[in-house]
């Protein structure tokens, strides 16, 4: 009987215990499971309210019931359940009240200091005010330990009271207890600045900067730090410290951390260049490039003015004035930065970019204003310009090859000059390379610079007539200097035959490639050399000065036959009376081939147009002709003689033709028809003086060729057109005639004089003179 009764007595004891623990672990629906257990009213209002989910009812059951329960500490616990539901429902003011009425029944109820110190850590703040907010905070950090939450909340508590050193204090410890937490590192950066020790600024922002993963979250409180090492003179290590950390850890990145480091840019250009720099590395837009340029430039300008090295902004303005995506204006603006630079003091690789862009300027100068320059000298002005330009080049190509160490360019720079001043431009580019690089590397250069068949192409040479000239002249210059001294791994007489064949003038490279065969002993290649020079000759007075040039060479060096090809060759281009024929006669004389120097002769005798030099021609033809077949010789007489009669040629036709029919009497007689042809077309053209010494000379060869008949008839023809005061010359030669042949004379005036002293019918051409006195003693002579 009595166990029958303790069960149930056992069973009203244990449910409420299992609530107060369910309750206290908070394990609201184990609570309620237990509450179900009892026949209580109060537990049932407690096991209802948790089964509906309403957090206000199950506050309010639990403070109904915790006064049914006879243990202080059972009680407090419920209480402390009560202000938790009341917490959770947004209850601060029943929350406080149940919290700190479980505090009463027990001081050391951990639940109820953690609710208390909840509401002052949250939004429940204003409710639990101030004091009593500090007094639970740290009640609950006595009884429960380190946490976060509540470590803020106590920094926020010692802040609003300025306890700035406290708060400071605080959010360290809640930084130790939440790490790398940006709510907590935003709030620890902003106390340290407010406290305003600088010390404290630099140790916060590098722990915080070291350990928040997401520096985005923290930028704006970063920045605010920054500037605040920024104001104070003292701070300025801190500063550039910090902003070095800042810099590598990528925080330039964001806006605000890289406005910040660019507003301090004339205590820290360094740092600002810096931030500039990995801003446009990284990030900015290509419209923005151009301006971040010129900003690094203008800060670098700045401070080296205040002592520092204004290089950096050389090399900035380099950089903008090689982006091909910046505006027009912006390359312009940082190439007029740039000139006004050349007499700064710099380093080395500034220099050199300076040096570079000084060359490129007064290069395009020079350049326009040849480009608009009119044929003929360059003015004054303009000649100063293109010397400045190439001086320019000539240094920027000595500091490539010294301080960039980089041959190529320097090649380029010193080509780019000597274009600019043709052949005296080749000689300053040899001498450069000479010092720099050697004597074998000047050579090797300068061969190959003349054995380019065009120039590379360059924007900055536009071509025109004057850069089109001093191309030529620079090549022409590179292959003398080539020829003079060729380079040791070049064949001689390749190089010289290359020579001829690609100089702009091969006239001009002769002498050099004359001195180079000789002296290696191939004067045997001097015909072909010569023979490939003329053909390359500009205009025929060119090839006639080069072939006569060559017949003279060759004439010295024993090789006759190639002279006289070349002398021939050089009369035949421009045909004239002089040094040139001379040569021609004198080597055709000396290698027996007189019949060349006639074939030519003829042929400029042909294509003349005045008669004098067609005479001329004819005349020195049959002069060299004397040694040629008579039947040719024969030809060129009477050729001579119906361009320029005169007795000397008809006398020489005469003798020709005895030769060429010493037996043959018709031949003979067909020959002298045609004198008799040749001299009744010249007949009328001649002038009265040169008429009756040609017709005489004429009747004399024919009387001594044929006979006496059609000499005396051509006489007696002669005499019709005479004024019978100059009668006197045609009758000494009808004298001189008829004593040749008296008889054949008689006959001839029988046959042709009439018998009642009148003229015969048909006889036009009969004397009116009684004929010459002819003696029995005068022996007959054809010869």
């Amino acid at each position: 009987m009595s166990a029958a009764v303790a069960i149930p007595e056992l069973h009203a004891t244990a449910v409420p215990l299992q609530l107060e623990l369910r309750v206290r672990r908070g394990d609201l629906r184990g609570a309620a499971q237990a509450a179900q257990r009892s026949e209580d009213a109060s537990v049932l209002e407690v096991a209802l309210a948790v089964l509906t989910g309403g957090l206000p009812e199950l506050g309010r059951a639990l403070e109904r019931y915790a006064p049914t329960l006879t243990v202080p500490r059972e009680r407090a616990a419920l209480l402390a359940g009560a202000a938790r539901a009341f917490r959770t429902a947004s209850l601060p003011i029943d929350a406080r009240r149940a919290a700190e009425a479980a505090l009463r029944l027990d001081s050391r109820e951990a639940r109820g200091a953690i609710e208390l110190a909840e509401l002052a850590a949250g939004s429940g703040a204003d409710a639990v005010g101030p004091a009593l907010a500090s007094l639970a905070l740290e009640r609950a950090l006595g009884l429960v330990g380190a946490r976060g939450r509540w470590s803020l909340a106590l920094a926020a508590l010692a802040e609003r009271d300025e306890e700035l050193t406290l708060a400071a204090a605080w959010t360290r410890r809640a930084w130790a207890l939440r790490p790398a937490d940006p709510e907590v590192a935003t709030a620890w950066l902003r106390r340290a600045v407010a406290l305003g020790d600088l010390d404290l600024c630099a140790e916060v922002l590098e722990t915080v900067a070291r350990s928040v993963a997401r520096l985005s979250a923290i930028a704006e409180p970063l920045a605010h730090t920054l500037r605040r090492l920024a104001s104070d003179p003292e701070g300025r290590e801190a500063y550039s410290a910090a902003a070095r950390l800042l810099l590598s850890l990528g925080a330039a990145r964001y806006p605000a951390i890289f406005t910040a480091l660019r507003e301090n840019a004339a205590t820290h250009p360094d740092l600002a260049i810096a931030a500039l720099e990995r801003w446009i590395a990284s990030s900015a837009p290509v419209s923005e490039r151009g301006p971040a340029l010129l900003e690094i430039a203008q800060i670098a300008r700045e401070a080296g003015s205040a002592g520092g090295d204004e290089s950096r902004a050389v090399e900035a303005l380099a950089r903008l004035l090689e982006d091909p995506d910046a505006p027009r204006a912006l390359r312009e603006e940082a190439r007029q930065e740039l000139l006004t630079l050349e007499s700064t003091p710099l380093d080395p690789d500034a220099e050199l970019l300076v040096r570079g862009v000084v060359a490129d300027a007064r290069l395009g100068k020079a350049s326009e204003g040849l480009a608009t320059a009119r044929r003929g000298r360059l003015a004054p002005e303009l000649e100063a310009d293109v010397d400045a330009a190439a001086n320019a080049l000539r240094r920027l190509g000595r500091d490539l090859w010294d301080l960039a160490e980089d041959p190529d360019a320097a090649r380029r720079a010193w080509l780019r000059g000597a274009r600019l001043l043709g052949a005296e431009g080749l000689d300053r580019l040899a001498a450069d390379l000479r010092a720099f690089g050697g004597d074998a590397q000047a050579r090797d250069a300068v061969y190959e610079l003349a054995r380019l068949q065009a120039f590379p192409d360059d924007d900055r040479l536009p071509p025109n007539v004057f850069q089109r000239v001093h191309d030529q002249q620079l090549r022409l210059r590179a292959f003398e200097c080539a020829v003079a001294a060729p380079p040791d791994w070049v064949e001689p007489t390749s190089l010289a035959r290359e020579a001829v064949a690609h100089a702009p003038d091969p006239a001009a490279v002769l002498p050099g490639v004359e001195m180079l065969v000789r002296r290696i002993g191939r004067v045997d290649t001097l015909p072909e050399i010569f023979e490939l020079a003329a053909g390359r000759s500009a205009g025929r007075f060119a090839e006639r000065g080069v072939r006569h040039h060559a017949a003279r060479v060759l004439e010295r060096l024993g090789l006759p036959l190639d002279a006289l090809h070349h002398a021939v060759r050089a009369f035949a281009a421009q045909p004239t009376e002089g040094s040139a024929l001379r040569s021609l006669e004198r080597l055709a004389i000396a290698t027996r081939r007189q019949d060349l120097a006639t074939a030519v002769l003829v042929e400029a005798a042909e294509q003349a147009t005045e008669a004098e030099r067609k005479a001329m021609f004819f005349d020195r033809a049959v002069s060299l002709g004397k040694e040629a077949p008579p039947e040719e010789r024969l030809d060129l007489l009477l050729r001579l003689f119906l361009i320029a009669p005169s007795p000397k040629t008809v006398a020489a036709i005469a003798e020709t033709i005895r030769i060429v029919a010493a037996e043959d009497e018709a031949l003979r007689a067909s020959e002298t028809e045609r004198l008799l042809r040749a001299h009744k077309k010249v007949d009328g053209k001649l002038g009265y003086t040169d008429r009756l010494p040609v017709l005489s000379a004429v009747a004399r060869a024919v009387a001594d060729l044929r006979g006496v008949g059609a000499a005396l008839a051509l006489v007696a023809k002669g005499e019709k057109s005479t004024p019978r005061g100059d009668l006197g010359p045609l009758r000494e030669v009808a004298e001189q005639i008829g004593r040749l042949d008296p008889e054949g004379a008689r006959a001839w005036l029988a046959a042709t004089t009439p018998a009642e002293g009148g003229p015969a019918d048909g006889e036009s051409c009969a004397p009116t003179w009684r004929g010459p006195s002819v003696t029995p003693t005068s022996p007959s002579s054809s010869s």
